[in-house]
Order: structure tokens, then C-alpha cells, then sequence
């Protein structure tokens, strides 16, 4: 459940290099070892000058940056940490947002953090939290959730995150607003990090690291050779990300349909509940893609294909 870490509005502030020896002391191994950063983080709040100076400072390196490098990000990342990332993240407002897809769309992460208000008004967020253990991810999956309460992100206010059960939805702030975050850096591999449409209280997509990922495997299945698919196969059996995993065993499936079935079976044996679902809905759909006729290259020099007609019982 989202936590709001109160703390006295005093003006005590901290650099921005004692806040980094603070975290760099601490060990964050798990999601409730970033609480007691958190009042050195609203300290750090207290500080108006380390983000001009950080800002300064990334200005003089991004002024010799080739022209096509030439939009700010809206997340600047000071700092990798041994066990955390210290980011910095900018909210434009209405008239100013560029990524559309910040806002207004109900979330979960996979990461463990915390964060705090350090200028502007703050966004709007309304918070939700669910079971993750009982969802496995996949698209179109019931997702139970209830509403917790609707806040701002305020300067000074410090808030935490857990991975997985917490999810929010984010509104534009009145003017454009800065937030300050401590990210445990080790991910949760078995965290599904989807967003939901609040109505049908379904998952309705993924995060976009996904699909990059996914579209990379399936190039590697269809175009490299049969160290890659070793390769893609190890990657299906034991990467410590369950996505990836899924990932992985699509794009064998799609650029080997001669052994869909074999593939699918192996993919079902997985031990996360999210591969295992995933596997069989990808199976499913390539089989009926494939009712009509299951075709593969046959390798001879014209590139014909071998057709089989295969047919399906009502």
C-alpha cells in the first residue's frame, strides 16, 4: 500500500553529496529498507540550489551533442548508486506535455521507490493497490483493485511505493512540477508492471520496455542461426525475468511453427503463472492463425513454401 511519510516542515536541507554517502551506507535489499532514506530525502527537498547546479552541469555536456539528440528528457538519472538510482523527474503541464503517455493512465511499477515533491504544484494522482500475486499479467486478465484516495505531490511530501501492489494514475499538474526519487535498484523480476482500463478492471497493456524486448527476440528467432536459437532456448528456460521468458518462447514459437506444439509444451512447464498463461494464449493464437494452412520455408532456392492443409473440428 502507498505510504505518505510525514515529516516536520522544517528548512533543514542536505547536499546533494551527503544524501548520495547516506544512500551509498545503507543497504536496499528490499522495498522497506528505502523508509529510512526517506527523511533525507525530504531534506534534499529543502535544498533549491543542487538541481540548478545538476541542471547546469548536464547543459554544458549536452551542448556538444550531435542536433538530433536535441529534446530534454523529462527524467534526468544524477546518480546509479550500488543498491539504488537517484532520478529526477519532470512533469510538464498540460500545454507543455510532449509524452502523452505520462498521464492519465491507471499503472503498476516493478521497482521499489520512493519519491518527493521538490517544485511546482505536484501532480494529481488517484492510488490504488491489488493483489499482484492473484493477476498474472497477461492481457485482457481480470484485475480486482480498489481505491485508496487521491493526492498531490507536494513539495516536501515523501511517498512509497511498493512493486507490484501499488498502481496509480497520474493527472497533469496545474504547472509544470519536479519530483525527486530514490529507485531500489535491483528490479523485481516477478512483478507483472501492467496498466488497467479503471472501468473493466482489466490489463490493458504493458510497459514499453516490453515490446522492445519482444520485437528484438523475434528478429533474433527469424534471422539468426541455430546458435541463436541455443541461445534464445536458454534465455526461454532460465532468465530470472518471467516477461522475458514468455518473450522468449513466442518468438520460438512464431519463427518455428513446425514445432508449435512441442514449444508450447515446453513453455507451459515454466514455473511463473504469467509465462505458463501467456505461452498458451500465444499457442492458441497461432493455431488458429494456422487452421487454414501451417507453412514453412522448405529451404530450396526458390524460397517456396510446403503447405498443409489442417483441419479443425467445430
Amino acid at each position: 500500500m502507498v505510504r505518505t511519510l510525514e515529516y516536520d516542515s522544517d528548512d533543514k536541507a542536505i547536499s546533494l553529496d551527503d544524501f548520495y554517502e547516506v544512500c551509498e551506507s545503507t543497504p536496499i535489499k528490499r522495498g522497506e529498507d528505502l523508509e529510512p532514506l526517506s527523511p533525507f530525502l525530504h531534506q534534499l527537498s529543502n535544498n533549491r540550489q543542487f538541481l540548478s547546479d545538476y541542471l547546469c552541469q548536464y547543459l554544458k555536456s549536452f551542448a556538444t551533442l550531435e542536433a538530433s539528440h536535441s529534446l530534454l528528457p523529462t527524467t534526468f538519472i544524477p546518480r546509479f548508486g550500488k543498491d539504488y538510482v537517484f532520478r529526477v523527474v519532470v512533469w510538464p503541464d498540460n500545454f507543455n506535455t510532449i509524452e502523452k503517455g505520462q498521464y492519465n493512465y491507471l499503472h503498476n511499477h516493478d521497482i521499489n521507490f520512493i519519491t518527493c515533491g521538490y517544485a511546482g504544484p505536484g501532480y494529481k494522482t488517484d492510488i490504488y493497490e491489488f493483489d499482484y500475486e492473484r493477476c498474472s499479467g497477461v492481457m485482457g486478465e481480470k484485475a480486482e483493485f480498489r481505491f485508496v484516495e487521491s493526492t498531490l505531490l507536494t513539495q516536501g511530501k515523501v511517498m512509497q511505493f511498493t512493486a507490484g501492489t501499488d498502481i496509480h494514475l497520474q493527472y497533469p499538474p496545474e504547472a509544470t512540477s519536479v519530483s525527486i526519487n530514490v529507485v531500489q535498484r535491483e528490479r523485481q523480476m516477478a512483478v507483472a508492471e501492467c496498466s488497467f482500463d479503471s472501468k473493466t478492471h482489466r490489463v490493458n497493456g504493458h510497459a514499453v520496455s516490453i515490446f522492445a524486448k519482444d520485437m528484438m527476440l523475434h528478429a533474433i528467432a527469424n534471422f539468426g542461426d541455430e546458435n541463436c536459437r541455443d541461445v534464445l532456448t536458454q534465455i526461454a528456460r532460465r532468465h530470472p525475468f518471467m516477461r522475458v521468458r514468455a518473450s522468449a518462447w513466442h518468438a520460438l514459437m512464431q519463427a518455428h511453427p513446425e514445432e508449435l506444439d512441442q514449444l508450447a509444451e515446453q513453455g507451459a512447464r515454466d514455473p511463473h503463472l504469467y509465462v505458463r498463461t501467456s505461452v498458451k494464449q500465444f499457442h492458441e493464437g497461432m493455431t488458429q492463425y494456422f487452421g487454414l494452412c501451417l507453412a514453412w520455408p522448405t529451404g530450396n532456392e526458390q524460397g517456396n513454401f510446403i503447405v498443409e492443409e489442417v483441419q479443425y473440428e467445430n
